[in-house]
């Protein structure tokens, strides 16, 4: 009798119906342990670091600055961005980086740095109702590469005006003395005896204007600041930076609520 069995299994065993239900069942647990797999990482979420308020170039970050943020763990992954057991107490933002409200801090944009990693001379010594202002600059906006550290300019805002629909340029900041020009590497212009192309202009500017031109900055193709540079006598004079312009801020002001609305 226990033969017959044996060779009952056997041949429901061999039995081409059964193989094939067999490999069906077996594809289909394999296909829901690979789907639960996924779902599970694509759903799988981990704790990455934040920034609580907008932090400034070469800022040094502390706890209080920072903010823990739930996100899935594949986009943290994809976007490559630093979890909060990575310690960034006592780095710096990098010398061109302003980091906003609730924006992550990326691991490959050199976002991050050591102190001996930022170019930080200009910083040195700056009151702390200042802001180092960065715009982008070229060899025309630079007139041939002709405004140099130590030289002033003044600001002029050109765009749109979003009240009127009619254009706008108008000067809106006097007296800025340029503090640094540096190249595409975050290098000085004029450290070389042949001058390399310009990219930024840096300049020390109060912390309430330095939000205004921040924000233009960061708006892009609406407005665009334009700076015109002026001679050794003017630097000379008595007076200091100031805007020159109320009806300018002003604008400015109520397009900036506008934008955040």
């Amino acid at each position: 009798m226990g033969n017959g069995i044996i060779a009952g299994i056997k041949r429901f065993a061999m039995n081409k119906n059964t193989v094939t239900i067999f490999a069906v069942l077996v594809g289909i647990v394999v296909l829901w342990v690979g789907y639960s797999y996924r779902v599970g990482q694509s759903t799988k979420s981990v704790e990455v670091w934040a920034a609580g308020a907008t932090i400034k170039p070469v800022t040094k970050i502390d706890s209080t600055m920072l903010v823990r943020v739930k996100i899935s763990e594949t986009l943290a992954k994809k976007l490559n961005i630093f979890y909060t057991k990575d310690n960034l107490n006592d780095l710096y933002t990098n010398v061109n980086v302003t980091v906003p409200k609730s924006g992550f801090f990326y691991k490959d944009r050199n976002q991050i740095v050591k102190k001996e990693e930022v170019q930080n001379s200009i910083w040195q010594g700056l009151d702390e109702n200042y802001g180092i202002f960065y715009m982008s600059v070229d060899d025309k906006s630079t007139y041939g590469n002709s405004i140099t550290p130590g030289s002033y300019i003044d600001l002029y805002l050109k765009g749109k005006n979003p009240d009127t629909g009619g254009r706008i340029f108008q000067k809106y900041v006097e007296k800025i003395q340029v503090l640094e020009v540096r190249d595409g590497s975050g290098k000085n212009v004029f450290a070389q005896d042949t001058p390399t192309k310009p990219s930024l202009m840096l300049f020390a500017i109060e912390n309430d204007l330095f939000e205004e031109l921040t924000f233009i900055r960061e708006l892009g193709g609406d407005w665009t600041l334009v700076p015109v540079p002026r001679g050794i006598e003017y630097g000379q004079n008595d007076g200091e930076t100031k805007k020159v312009s109320n009806e300018l801020s002003a604008i400015i002001q109520r397009y900036n609520g506008n934008v955040g609305n």
